[in-house]
């Protein structure tokens, strides 16, 4: 724009010189060439001008339409279409040269909805928007199915386990300090076997571990370990089924272990502490998991006198001769006599006392079966248990097979605390 000022009075002021010199030199002869350069002088500014004019006007227009194109577009409402008079039936297309193109709507879904109608607010009240209602956070999930609460053996694989629990070695803790604080703050019981055939060496608490392992293991059937957030930290914790003293829930809490993050031989969780449900750490976790459920029928608990009894006897003793007593084992015509002779005295029993039968859990195959008391060698002191698998069609017990008292007795826990009226190993 400058540029073209300046060109344009510098042709005015050419115009202007020559048209001067022109004037006082017409009298020597070179006037008229002066004169003639002024004219040209004064076309080509005039020239200059209106191309300046005409480029303004350009400018401004391309400015109002640019406005015009910012400016909201308003649609007038459609008025519906007049029915060509002179016929009689409404069904009757029209002419084809009557037809108006009508611009289809653009659907943005499929589905239809209604307009909604928004309120008429009076002009002196608030506006209100809406709370933001904090969300919580997503809690970690596990996608893993693992084999085994925790790894009780030094031969046993690690990686399927699903968390570590740590003991503090330089302050003399043993490899089974987390569960002794368990049986401290549950209800007084006896974690370990009375008799000294069945104890073992650095195993303190054998049907405590074994009650916890097969815990875990069924409630991650039935879905009831939670995976929470606790402060942006994944979480993760799961109803026991022991209570304290009184009668509060225990709770197992866990938190990712950070070993596993780097290496697949180490378990995903790490144990964190024990806690009953008045716990404040779980107090943003409401309601708590419920325990393990085994029963599906309340008739599994107790044994049906109205039903037979059956076993064979053979592949008891050819398949489980070491679960047999000692002086058993090597003389099968000596245990076949005394296994039936004590088969039989058992089916008077049960059907004289229903209680006799304690409810064990069959891991296996996910199903409860009785466990039934086996005197062989002592009419006082049980020897073994039979386990008895319930047949409704036949309305019969099928003994599956026979049991130490210590195996009996670790898996009849995991449903209740057994009476120990036989079964106190």
């Amino acid at each position: 724009m400058g540029n073209n000022r300046i060109f344009k009075y510098f042709l005015l002021s050419a115009a202007v010189l020559f048209l001067a010199v022109g004037v006082s030199t017409l009298s020597r002869g070179f006037g008229w060439f002066f004169l003639g350069v002024s004219v040209c002088s004064f076309l080509a500014f005039g020239n200059a001008l209106l191309k300046e004019r005409a480029v303004a006007s350009e400018r401004a227009s391309n400015q109002l339409k640019a406005a015009d194109i910012e400016k909201p577009q308003t649609r007038l409402p459609k008025t519906p279409a007049q029915k060509p008079t002179g016929t009689s039936n409404p069904a009757e297309p029209p002419i084809a040269s009557t037809k108006v193109p009508v611009e289809k709507p653009i659907l943005h879904s499929k589905k239809q909805t209604a307009p909604v109608e928004k309120p008429v607010l009076h002009p002196k009240a608030p506006i209100l928007q809406p709370k933001k209602v904090a969300q919580p956070a997503q809690p970690a999930a596990a996608s893993t199915t693992y084999g085994k609460l925790f790894r009780r053996y030094l031969n046993q694989n690690e990686s399927d386990a699903f968390a570590f629990f740590y003991y503090n070695r330089e302050k003399g803790d043993a490899w089974d300090a987390p569960f002794e604080r368990l049986a401290k703050i549950a209800k007084p019981e006896n974690w370990n076997f009375q008799q000294p055939k069945y104890q073992k060496k650095h195993d303190n608490f054998p049907i405590l571990l074994q009650y916890l392992n097969h815990t875990f293991l069924r409630l991650q059937s039935e879905n009831k370990i939670r995976f929470e957030s606790l402060q942006g930290e994944p979480y993760a914790f799961f109803n026991t089924g022991l209570q304290t003293p009184s009668n509060k829930d225990i709770f197992a809490t866990f938190r990712p272990n950070r070993k596993a993050k780097n290496s697949n031989d180490f378990p995903d969780w790490f144990f964190r502490k024990w806690h009953d449900d008045y716990a404040k750490e779980l107090a943003n976790f409401m309601p708590l998991p419920q325990p393990a459920n085994y029963f599906a029928k309340q008739s599994e608990k107790t044994f049906d006198a109205s039903y037979g009894l059956v076993m064979n006897v053979k592949h008891v003793i050819r398949d489980n001769k070491a679960r047999l007593p000692k002086e058993l084992q090597e003389n099968e015509t000596l245990a076949t006599t005394a296994l039936k002779g004590a088969f039989e005295t058992l089916k008077n029993r049960c059907q004289r006392n229903d209680a006799e039968a304690v409810p064990y859990w069959y891991a296996h195959d996910q199903k409860v079966q009785l466990l039934l008391p086996l005197y062989m060698t002592d009419p006082n002191q049980a020897d073994a248990a039979l386990v008895a698998d319930k047949n409704e069609a036949g309305k019969v017990y099928r003994i599956k097979t026979i049991l130490t008292l210590d195996m009996a007795y670790s898996n009849a826990r995991l449903l209740r605390k057994p009476s120990q009226r036989w079964l106190n190993p």
